[in-house]
């Protein structure tokens, strides 16, 4: 038989150990339900957010492109006055550009300073050809032959074309500058990259990674992917789930420090009162419970004492009572 001091031990780890495994299986779920979608919702937020920078940066080149483009409508231009434009604007924002050639309408790109080749088969002009309407394209990624490095070409209408037939602006745009937005995607440590229409997404591994796309408005056939693994975006839910933990230990330990200040004042009284009737059953008459504890017990105890008065008071009649009979029969 258990005795109250163990069953309330007992029941105190079996409701802890409950509370615990309740308590974290539930908050696990509920976490891993709600954090996963928000965090994914915020780092996709934050692609959204990079692709428009990287929309706003080629913008900048349009808007430049578009008054260029416009100016032979405003001023009767040669090829070598729209050159000296170019020349000027590639001088002022020298960083946003490799060079800026003038092509001609039969497919002849022609350089200031470097020799003139065709582009009648390059997807750009060809698509110009096809939508007359149509006032810029931009090629897929190409490799500049200038200085080797990663470009894109912006084929950009005349307003109108010149009396030499010139009828495009084709600038080549360093990607430096955009690469490096969409690798600076670091939220959760995932890896971005700025893809061209004629590149495939990565391949991911579903279980463990997480694919986020946004498009660019500027750049219809181009697009900005984040790769995340899964496991970062729940990292939040772990470091939540481990305070919560800390917390219910704490909660718990408080109650275990409530359930031995319960145990001292409520248990110890109780085996100090039986401690003082074991010690009166083998003859210590002189001994008194001590009154201490809780009113209920110190009622108790009180109880006690003197229930054992009258019964010591009542032996003691008794045998008085019993030696006058004795006497009287002498």
């Amino acid at each position: 038989m258990y005795s109250i001091k163990k069953q309330i031990v007992w029941l105190f780890i079996l409701i802890s150990v409950t509370l615990i495994g309740t308590i974290y299986g539930a908050m696990r779920m509920e976490l891993a339900r709600n954090i996963m979608p928000i965090n994914t919702k915020m780092t996709q937020q934050m692609v959204d957010d990079r692709g428009n920078q990287i929309d706003s940066w080629f913008g900048e080149r349009l808007s430049e492109l578009r008054l260029l483009a416009n100016l032979p409508a405003q001023h009767d231009y040669n090829r070598q006055q729209l050159f000296k434009e170019t020349k000027a604007l590639t001088k002022f924002d020298k960083h946003n550009y490799v060079s800026i050639r003038l092509v001609s309408r039969d497919g002849i790109s022609y350089s200031n300073s470097h020799p003139s080749f065709s582009v009648q088969q390059r997807s750009y002009y060809r698509e110009m050809q096809r939508y007359p309407q149509r006032g810029y394209t931009v090629s897929n990624l190409l490799t500049s032959k200038e200085d080797h490095q990663s470009i894109v070409i912006i084929l950009y209408r005349l307003a109108r074309p010149l009396a030499d037939h010139t009828a495009y602006v084709a600038a080549a745009i360093p990607l430096a500058k955009v690469e490096a937005l969409a690798h600076e995607l670091s939220i959760y440590d995932g890896t971005g990259m700025l893809l061209g229409g004629d590149t495939d997404s990565p391949r991911i591994n579903p279980q463990r990674e997480l694919l986020l796309t946004t498009k660019l408005e500027q750049l219809p056939r181009w697009k900005v992917n984040y790769v995340v693994q899964k496991k970062e975006l729940r990292e939040n839910t772990q470091q939540l789930i481990r305070l919560l933990l800390i917390i219910v230990l704490v909660v718990i330990a408080l109650l275990g420090l409530l359930l031995v200040l319960l145990l001292r004042q409520i248990v110890r009284p109780i085996e100090n009162l039986t401690r003082t009737m074991n010690q009166i059953q083998i003859g210590g008459h002189d001994i008194r419970a001590v009154v201490e504890g809780p009113q209920e017990i110190q009622t108790l105890a009180t109880t006690f004492n003197q229930t054992l008065d009258r019964v010591y008071e009542n032996e003691t009649k008794y045998r008085e009572a019993t030696i006058q009979v004795l006497q009287a029969q002498i």
